[in-house]
């Protein structure tokens, strides 16, 4: 079921499905990309160059892989665009480590010239299995807005989520964090202005 602009409360938090980071993921990452720079594929080198104590996951991947998190409310948004993401990298991931996406409802919008739709934008944390920042940041997208009886929504009809696909998710929850779902629903707020 499609969650619209309206379903959305700012201050909501969810939190996503965990996930390990492999090195084959890395070495897979690489390929991909064309990134083999010897941060992300020799520990030797990481050891003496840096002060890490090996190789590290390329920052793309842990981002990529955490869009990826099933994420209860914040997957069924009825998205129409992806606007604008901004990271900051915040600490490494090592093979191994377990990382979760912590989204929080920071601001939605409707819009002014198209009343079918509407701005949402989440603030993102990606955690590892300490509860370590290890990724922050924002995700802006254009979300349609609950269409009226008989008018079919901003962005064609609404899509299902995909299933679920890839390893699934191994290893514990951050520490002291809930396991996948909803962790807080603000209380409904003033109507938002014009």
């Amino acid at each position: 079921m499609p969650v619209y602009l309206e379903d959305l409360r700012e201050g909501a938090e969810y939190r996503s499905a965990a996930r390990t980071i492999t090195e084959r993921d890395i070495t897979a990452f690489a390929e991909l990309s064309g990134d083999f720079s010897p941060l992300h594929t020799d520990d030797a080198w990481v050891r003496e160059n840096t002060p890490f104590s090996g190789r590290i996951a390329h920052g793309a991947l842990v981002f990529a892989v955490s869009q990826g998190l099933r994420t209860p409310v914040v997957d069924d948004i009825a998205v129409i665009a992806f606007l604008e993401f901004e990271r900051t990298l915040a600490g490494p991931v090592y093979p191994g480590d377990v990382i979760m996406a912590c989204w929080t409802v920071a601001e939605v919008r409707r819009s002014r010239s198209s009343r079918d739709r509407g701005v949402a934008r989440l603030r993102v944390e990606v955690v590892n299995q300490d509860g370590t920042v290890v990724q922050r940041g924002r995700d802006t997208y254009l979300a349609a807005a609950r269409p009226l009886p008989g008018v079919e929504p901003a962005g064609g009809s609404p899509t299902v989520s995909p299933p679920a696909i890839g390893p699934p998710a191994v290893g514990p929850p951050a520490v002291g964090r809930p396991a996948v779902g909803v962790v807080s629903e603000a209380t409904p707020r003033r109507a938002a202005r014009p």
